[in-house]
C-alpha cells in the first residue's frame, strides 16, 4: 500500500509483499521512459521545429523564387519582336518566371518540412502523444472564434506561438483576456 502522503512509504498489505509508489514510478519510468518526453522535451523540440519552419520559410522561399526566375529569365530563348498571346513576348516571359518563382517559393518550406518529417519520423512519432495532449488543452482554454471582431482580434487561436511554460502561461493570459473582453464587452458597450 501506498501512504497517504503519497511519498512512497512501503507498508505491508494482508494480500501480498509491500509495494512502494517509487517502486511503481520507477517500473513505469524503465519501460516509457524512451517512449514519452517530458513536457520540457516536448516544449524544446517544438521550438526547434518552429524556427526550421522559419528558417525553411523565409530563407527558403526567397531563394527559390530568385532562382527559379533566373533560370526561366536566362534559359527561356525568344524572339522579341513575335507577340505570345498577342502580348509582348518579354511581358509573357516574365510573367512565367514571377509564375514558376511564386509556385516554388511556396513548395519550398512544405517540401523540406516534408523531408524533414521523414527523416525524424521516429522523433515525431515519439512526441506525438504530448502533441495531441497539449492540442486539447489549447481546445479547452482557447476564446471562441464567435467572439472575435473589428475590435477584438483573436490571439494564436491553435496555440502556435506555445515553446515554452513561459509562452503558455502568456498564451493562457491573453485568451481570457478575450474571452472577458468578447463577453463583457458588449455590455459595457451599451449606453444607458
Amino acid at each position: 500500500m501506498v501512504s497517504a502522503a503519497g511519498l512512497g512509504d512501503a507498508t505491508p498489505s494482508a494480500t501480498g509483499p509491500a509495494v512502494s509508489a517509487n517502486n511503481l514510478n520507477s517500473n513505469n519510468n524503465n519501460n516509457n521512459k524512451s517512449d514519452a518526453p517530458t513536457w520540457a522535451e516536448y516544449l524544446a523540440y517544438r521550438k526547434a521545429a518552429r524556427t526550421r519552419n522559419r528558417i525553411f520559410t523565409f530563407v527558403g522561399s526567397p531563394a527559390a523564387f530568385v532562382t527559379s526566375s533566373l533560370y526561366v529569365a536566362a534559359t527561356y530563348q525568344f524572339d522579341p519582336t513575335v507577340p505570345i498571346f498577342g502580348i509582348e513576348a518579354a511581358m509573357v516571359v516574365g510573367a512565367g518566371a514571377l509564375s514558376l518563382g511564386a509556385v516554388a517559393a511556396t513548395a519550398t518550406p512544405l517540401t523540406l518540412d516534408a523531408l524533414w518529417r521523414a527523416a525524424t519520423s521516429k522523433t515525431i512519432q515519439r512526441m506525438e502523444p504530448k502533441e495531441k495532449e497539449l492540442f486539447r488543452r489549447v481546445l479547452r482554454h482557447r476564446a471562441d472564434a464567435s467572439l472575435a471582431g473589428p475590435g477584438l482580434a483573436l490571439f494564436d487561436y491553435y496555440g502556435t506561438s506555445i515553446t515554452s511554460f513561459a509562452a503558455y502561461r502568456n498564451w493562457l493570459r491573453k485568451q481570457r483576456k478575450i474571452k472577458e473582453k468578447g463577453t463583457f464587452g458588449e455590455v459595457a458597450s451599451i449606453d444607458l
